[in-house]
């Protein structure tokens, strides 16, 4: 038997941190992108950026802790989870920016 591709749980829950401070940098980029490209609409009853993120972030954190609680054995396994599930929803999220973003351009409303 091959051991040399094992992980330990610690292994994976590196990665899986790692995955999400990637994830992470992604966010940040796509909100600094969008809430430029509001601020040249020129739409100041908009609400900030920042305030929207805010709120889908503690969403996000929410529903990772719970599925943690739920699959994992809130110890390693469920750090694992959470994390995970963190990455997938920023993930998903990012991709809904970068489509918000690829729209205002298609219509000509940003550069």
């Amino acid at each position: 038997m091959d051991h040399r591709n094992e992980m330990t749980q610690a292994d994976i829950n590196r990665s899986a941190i790692e995955d999400l401070r990637i994830a992470e940098k992604r966010r940040a980029a796509a909100l600094h992108e969008l809430q430029e490209a509001l601020n040249s609409l020129g739409e100041s009853d908009l609400p900030k950026v920042s305030l929207v993120d805010d709120a889908w972030e503690r969403y996000r954190d929410a529903l990772a802790d719970f599925e943690g609680k739920v699959w994992g054995d809130n110890g390693t396994i469920a750090l694992t989870v959470k994390k995970s599930i963190e990455r997938e929803l920023t993930d998903e999220y990012v991709t809904r920016i970068e489509r918000l973003l690829s729209g205002l351009r298609k219509s000509g409303l940003i550069k």
